[in-house]
Order: structure tokens, then sequence, then C-alpha cells
């Protein structure tokens, strides 16, 4: 049915005088297309009828145009350019109206003064950015000012001519006036070289000629001995000049001190000892304690460090002939035997033991090192100090190396009790220390186990101590059996009695082959090295140390 309708439709409009229409009319248009195009500002709108199949199109509805629609945009004249009003549509289509003239240029003026090499000038500037220029003037001209600098040595003088406007030129030049030169010699020294120098007068330039190489030094040695704090070294110094040197540095000695003065302690004061050095002036001094000085019986050391003998004048022939009533002994041959040291008897309380003296020159002359002892007879303590006193007497202007012992073991006192035999030990050992000498017992194993307080007094002096074998005999082959043991420090019997002691009397048939002794002698074996220990402290009448 529409597509009768569609068909009439078309025949109707193409018999219409006005119509376009390319329409085929064999064609029914069947699949044709419909396209709405809406109405501009100058042109009207319609609908499009197209035919896919037969190519025909043919337009209906048709709008007349809708008219422009316009917007205004002033444009302001400018100086030389007219101003107007633009009419713009949204479509596209423009027009101007509504023209005004051009405003002209509005100048302002800027004057420029001529200068020395430029002319003046006005100029005329628009605000729009035109501009000219008229009214010039000529320049001015330079005004110079003059300054002269003279020549030198080595550059020309001139003329320097200069305007304010900063332009300026040289001219006048003059030739420079050479150098003015004086010699000076220099003489080459040890280590500088020598010259002859040139210098100018004017400008004070100069140049050296004539070198000559420097000497070198010439070194005299002095040769300053080291000090005892101070290096010693050779000096060199250079007989030309002052250059010096040190070399051959040689360590500083040390000090070799020596005790000087000595202020032994008491039981009641403090003792001092005054060090000097002998090679300096350096000294200085220290207190002693009464226990830094004088030691107990006990030393840690089981090594033998000396052998000796205890001599008094049961050991030598009797000869009324001679001075003293006795023969001397052999003091060398004793030393050859390997005994290192003597332990004298100076007496008794009353009795000054006749070889003493005699035994003293001799033992020294061969080098022994000497100890004293003294027998006791004290039965009181009153007693103790008089036999000290008399044994000081004897002692006095002697050296001793090894201890003063007090001999206690004589009959007569085993009816004192242990605390008086006590006391007296220990006043005759104080007396003695008192007077700077170091003091001990002299004792055996029963005494000090039975008749002394033997813990007490080993506690305060050193012991020399008597212990011979169970069952002693005087042949020499069982004392050399002895001797062995002992050599080899086998000391567990002695460790019984409470420990090791200084001073070991450890037989008394002792045999020294060609010493003028007679019958059987003690030996000991000290360890401890007392030598020393006397002369450090300044005891026993040495006054300085070694």
């Amino acid at each position: 049915m529409k597509k009768w309708i569609w068909i009439f439709g078309c025949l109707w409009i193409c018999s219409l005088p006005f119509a376009f229409c390319s329409c085929d009319t064999t064609c029914l248009h069947p699949n044709e297309s419909i396209e709405v195009v809406s109405p501009s500002c100058d042109k009207e709108g319609y609908t499009l009828h197209t035919c896919p199949d037969c190519s025909a199109q043919y337009k209906t509805d048709t709008v007349i145009p809708t008219g422009h629609t316009l917007s205004e945009k002033t444009i302001a004249p400018t100086c030389t350019k007219e101003g107007y009003t633009e009419y713009s549509c949204a479509c596209g289509y423009t027009y101007k109206g509504s023209f005004c003239a051009p405003t002209g240029h509005a100048y302002t003026k800027n004057l420029v003064p001529p200068d020395c090499e430029s002319e003046g000038y006005t100029e005329y500037t628009c605000s729009c950015g035109h501009s000219y220029v008229t009214d010039y003037t000529a320049p001015v001209g330079h005004s110079y000012v003059k300054t002269a600098t003279a020549p030198t040595c080595e550059s020309e003088g001139y003329t320097t001519y200069a305007c304010a406007c900063g332009h300026s030129y040289v001219s006048d030049h003059t030739a420079p006036l050479g150098h003015s030169y004086v010699e000076a010699t220099t003489a080459p020294t040890c280590d500088s070289e020598g010259y002859t120098e040139h210098t100018c007068t004017a400008c004070r330039s100069s140049y050296r000629t004539q070198i000559l190489s420097a000497l070198g030094h010439t070194y005299s040695s002095a040769v300053i001995a080291p000090t005892c704090v101070d290096q010693g070294y050779t000096a060199y110094t250079c007989v030309s000049c002052d250059s010096a040197y040190r070399s051959d540095y040689i360590a500083p000695l040390g000090h070799k001190m020596t005790v000087t003065h000595v202020a032994h302690p008491t039981l009641s004061s403090l003792g001092r000892l005054t060090h000097h050095c002998s090679v300096c002036e350096y000294h200085f001094t220290n207190a002693l304690l009464y226990n830094d000085v004088f030691a107990n019986a006990y030393t840690d050391n089981t090594v033998r460090l000396a052998k000796g003998v205890d001599i008094s004048y049961h050991n030598h022939t009797p000869d009324s002939a001679l001075p003293g009533g006795y023969a001397p002994l052999n003091w060398t041959a004793i030393k050859d035997a390997g005994f290192d040291f003597a332990i004298l008897r100076a007496g008794y309380a009353g009795f000054h033991d006749p070889v003493f003296e005699m035994n003293y020159a001799d033992a020294k002359a061969a080098g022994m090192d000497l100890g004293a002892y003294y027998y006791a007879h004290a039965q009181s303590v009153e007693d103790a100090k008089a036999e000290a006193a008399e044994l000081l007497s004897w002692l006095e202007g002697k050296q001793f190396e090894y201890p003063i012992y007090y001999d206690m073991e004589d009959s007569s006192l085993t009816a004192l009790d242990k605390d008086l035999l006590t006391e007296i030990c220990i006043t005759f050992v104080i007396a003695l220390r008192d007077a700077g000498y170091y003091s001990a017992v002299y004792s055996n194993n029963d005494w000090l186990s039975n008749r002394l307080h033997g813990e007490e007094l080993k506690n305060f002096c050193e012991i020399w101590y008597a212990r011979y074998q169970k069952d002693p005999t005087a042949d020499s082959e069982h004392f050399e059996a002895f001797t062995v043991s002992a050599d080899n420090n086998d000391f567990s019997w002695l460790k019984q009695y409470g420990g090791q002691v200084g001073l070991w009397q450890y037989t008394q048939c002792g045999v020294i082959e060609n010493s003028g002794i007679r019958e059987k002698v003690d030996f000991n074996y000290a360890y401890k090295d007392y030598p020393t220990y006397m002369k450090t402290f300044c005891l026993n009448g040495y006054t300085t140390s070694p």
C-alpha cells in the first residue's frame, strides 16, 4: 500500500512545472532514503529523498532561510589608521561600517646636546613608536690635558694627551736613558758561591758575573764525653763559618750510686740512706724501716751461694815464739781450696781471742769475706749489754761482709729459763743493730727446740744453724759422702726444722790440706748474698755502698 502511495506521490510531483525529480518512473523506489537539511542564514531548508536503486532524488517540505545574526567589534583609530565597527555572523559572513578618521601623531621632544666628537640634535618620538630627528648642532671638539712621562733606563719617555671624555693619545716620545751600573764583589763562602754583582744606580736592576763555586766546609772535631744523664757525641764545627753538626752519639753512662751517709734504723726510729752519684752531683735520700734492713731466719733460696769456715785460736797450732803465741794460717790455701768466707771468733766476756786480729788482717789480705762471733756467757740482760759493748770495741775500725753472731751454746747457760735466755739473745742483737751491725744468733737444733723460744727468735733475727748428721765421724770418706749430699741440695731433713736458713754449719769434721788448721774445722754453707747486703745498707763497718 505504501509503495503505491509513494508512486502516486512521485508522479504528482513530477507533473508539477517547478518540481525537481530525477526519478525513473519505471522504478517504484522501494528502498529510498530521506535526509532532512535545516535552513541556514542564506539558504532554505528541505527534505531530500534519494532512491539507491535508480539514483533518483527529489525535495519536499521546503523552509525559507533564517537570515544573518550579527555581532559588533569596534576598532579604535590610531595615529595613521582610521577606526571602524566590524559586524560578524557565526556563519562567517562579515562587513565593516561606522568609519572614523586617524587621530594623527602626538610627539614628545628629547634634546641631545653635542659632545667632543658627536653632533647634537632634537629627537621627536610618538607613543606609537614613530620618531624623527632635527635641529642638528656641530660637535664641540676635544679639550686635552697633557701628562708627561719621563724616560727610564729601559723605557722611552712620552706625553699623554687626555680629554675628559676619555679619549687620549700619546706623543712627544723620547729615548730610554740606559743603565748606569756600579760593581760589587762578594767572595765565596763555605756554602755560598762568590760573584761580581752589577747594580744600576738609577733603577736598582742588577745582574751577576764571575760566578765562583762555594768553598765547602772544613770541619774541626771535638769529642764530648757522655755524662750520667746526657749523651756523648762528637761535635763538628767549620773553622770558616758557624756551621756545626753532631754525630757518633754515645748513650748516657747512667748514675753510679753509692751510699755516702747512713743512719741505721732502730726499733723506735727510722733510718736513712743518702745515695750520691760518684760521677755527678745527683743524690737522694730514702727512709729505712727496721724490717727493711734486719731480716728473720728464713730464706727461700736453696742454692748454695758460698762456702766457709769458722775459726778460733783452737784451730791454730800454739807457738810461744810467735807474737800472740799461735802460728798463722795459710789463708791463700784456704781460699784456693774453694772457701769464700770465714767467721772469726772475737772472744767472750773479758777474753779477746788472741788470733782474732791476726786472722782478720791475713784473711782480708787473701781476699776472704769475713764475719765474727762472740761466745755468750751472759747470765742477765745487763750482762748481754756489757758483752755487746765489749764486742763493739773489738769490731771498731773493721769491715765485715757476713753477720756478727752471738754464740748461744755454753753449758753455763743451761740453768737459765727460756724467757731469760731468749731475752738475753734479743738484747745482744738489738745492741749491735743499734750500732749499725747486722747481728744474729748462732745455735743448734737442741737449743732452738728446748732451751730458747726458737720460733720467737727465728722471727726476730737470722740464725746461724748448727746441725750435723746423726752419727758424725772424723773419717774423710764419710765426710765426703755427706758433702755430696749437701751439694745436691738435699734439704728435706733441714726443712723439718721449719725452713731454709741463711747460714748452715753442716759439719764439724772438715779438713783443709796445707791450710795450717789444726785438727778438724767447721764447714758452712751460705744461702744469702751477705756481702752485697752489708755494703748496700752500709752495715758492719761499711760507710759507702759499692
